[in-house]
């Protein structure tokens, strides 16, 4: 849920969907054959009459989805290749007449995006079929090349649940997404060494987050694996509460359409323009349940994992595994699909993007998953072992080992806008002075073979802990003025941290009611802005070191007088 940008609403069809930037598809993408066309194409591909002795042209919609060849989906769909594929079917595409399909305009507009920069990219083609998929229904007897490619979007789209497949003749393998991983695993096996016949119990996993998102009541058959076992617990915890600190997008509504909940963001424009503080609480009065809570929460923060909680892994689980890996996978049998719509109407689809985790090998050779942000796919499982929880709720990519990360690593994260950055520094900030924290708690090993009493005070001392530590620095650092909001002018109207443009943006600021005012009269707020701000502020907006003046005047005036100047 970042800023919004400026993309246009699509009018063929509702919203505009963003690029895919990883995209990683599963193993049901064997090449279908493809059946007869529909009496829908055949008399589409009539209204192209053809001279005597010539053949039917097939209509150009209809060829489109014929040459993209069977619906598949079995490796990363971005290489070179494929690439170079793509290109010539959407030049071959648009320049074949246009078609009578109701959908032409649609596909017209985004063929001629994918060659906006550069070569056309398979995986934002991806996106746009789902997004148009996801509004249609279809014929079980339309067994025409684009109703066989929709159908296979549309699944994508709704999280490739296994009951769900399109395809009658190919019935995929695996269980149905309802499936509990509990239900898959010994529910008497160590979940630290894999021994049978365990009769201890994890004494803190039905409250250190909450029951639903942990798996089960995890069985030990030892202190030495509850001890093991407890610090990933514990990491699960930090990554809620570190989250509800750092949150700052603000949601407009949400709401359940086509079996998606979608998440409406409000225009980045009112914080910029009345300079809100960077973090704000989370839209907890938006949820209709605590599950529903965590997954706005957690939404799109997967890929984090490699950045502001690296050194905090690092620290809790690397003493007690043999090896942790990042693992990159494409979801599959997603329970509550979301998708996040920005305030210019451009929609993110996760179920289309990759999905990270952490894998561990336990010193006694059991492996895990470590899903962190597992309730923003419904999931009830944030750490489970990483047989069952493949098996049932992903395809395998990639991995590469686990690295801590750094502010370094954070700012050379391609991926991040500038207020991503600010997010995940900030986090990196509260991560370190919680760990310095943890030291000062009484000894693990100490602590897991003490009485139930002094436990459950150990582990309230270190919840509080965490809380006040994440309250003091957020409260002593990130609300002071520096951390306030501002718009950039044209022609990006990126949303910015202030910092060294306080002065100057404290006499340029307006208040909430004078901005709704201004908004509610007709006014132009981007423009208004614009000419507020002209000539008062530059940015280097540019990664190449380009300069670029925010409002319209070309020449702005000194920033160090302005900042500097009498009131």
């Amino acid at each position: 849920m970042g800023q919004d940008s400026s993309a246009e609403q699509d009018p063929t069809v509702g919203q505009d969907p963003t690029f895919i930037q990883h995209p990683a598809y599963g193993q049901y993408g064997e090449e279908l054959e493809m059946e007869p066309e529909s009496a829908t194409t055949q008399s589409l591909a009539a209204d192209q009459k053809p001279t005597e002795g010539q053949e039917p042209e097939m209509d150009s919609v209809e060829k489109l989805f014929e040459d993209l060849g069977g619906p598949h989906g079995r490796n990363i769909s971005d290489s070179l290749s494929d690439n170079k594929k793509l290109q010539r079917i959407l030049e071959e595409f648009l320049g074949r007449p246009a078609s009578k399909d109701p959908d032409y305009q649609y596909l017209v507009k985004h063929a001629k995006k994918s060659f906006v920069d550069g070569p056309s990219n398979t995986s934002y083609l991806r996106q746009q079929l789902a997004h148009l998929a996801i509004q249609k229904t279809f014929s079980r007897k339309d067994q025409s090349f684009k109703a066989r490619q929709l159908k296979y979007h549309r699944w994508l789209a709704l999280g490739m649940k296994s009951e769900s497949y399109p395809f009658q003749n190919r019935d995929p393998n695996g269980m149905p997404s309802t499936t509990r991983i509990g239900v898959l695993v010994n529910p008497t096996a160590c979940a630290s060494c894999g021994k049978r016949g365990a009769n201890m119990r994890c004494p803190n996993c039905c409250s250190l987050q909450d029951e639903a998102h942990v798996l089960e009541k995890t069985a030990y058959c030892n202190k030495k694996c509850v001890q093991d076992h407890y610090k990933a617990h514990q990491k699960d915890h930090m990554f809620r509460r570190l989250h509800e600190a750092t949150y700052m997008y603000r949601l407009a509504k949400i709401y359940r359409k086509n079996g998606l909940l979608y998440l409406i963001d409000e225009n980045w424009d009112r914080a910029g323009i009345t300079g809100r503080h960077v973090f704000i609480p989370p839209p907890k009065g938006l949820a209709e349940s605590e599950e529903m809570y965590l997954g706005l929460l957690l939404w799109a923060q997967a890929e984090e994992v490699k950045l502001s909680p690296s050194f905090l892994i690092d620290y809790i689980l690397q003493p007690v595994c043999k090896e942790i890996k990042i693992v990159y996978t494409q979801t599959r049998n997603v329970l509550s699909p979301h998708c996040q719509m920005s305030a210019d109407g451009k929609v993110t689809n996760l179920n289309l993007h990759r999905h990270t985790v952490l894998k561990l090998t336990l010193r006694s050779d059991e492996t895990y998953v470590l899903d962190l942000s597992a309730p923003q796919f419904g999931w009830k499982e944030t750490l489970a072992p990483w047989d069952a929880w493949t098996n049932l709720r992903a395809f395998i990519s990639d991995s590469e080992p686990f690295r801590s990360g750094s502010k370094k690593a954070i700012e050379s994260t391609a991926e991040l806008t500038g207020l991503d950055k600010e997010q995940q520094v900030a986090r990196t900030k509260l991560m370190k002075e919680i760990v310095k924290e943890v030291r000062n708690i009484k000894d693990l090993g100490e602590t897991l073979n003490a009485d139930d009493h002094d436990f459950q005070q150990t582990k309230y001392m270190f919840t509080r802990m965490i809380e006040n530590k994440i309250f003091l620095v957020i409260k002593n650092e990130y609300h002071k003025p520096e951390y306030r909001l501002w718009l950039c002018g044209a022609p990006n109207y990126g949303v910015r941290v202030s910092k060294s443009y306080t002065n100057v943006l404290k006499e340029l600021w307006i208040n909430p009611k004078e901005y709704d005012k201004l908004k509610e009269s007709g006014t132009d707020m981007r423009k208004w802005w614009g000419d507020r701000i002209d000539g008062k502020l530059k940015d280097n907006l540019d990664t190449s070191g380009l300069t670029i003046v925010t409002g319209t005047s070309p020449q702005p005036l000194n920033l160090r007088d302005l900042t500097n100047r009498q009131k």
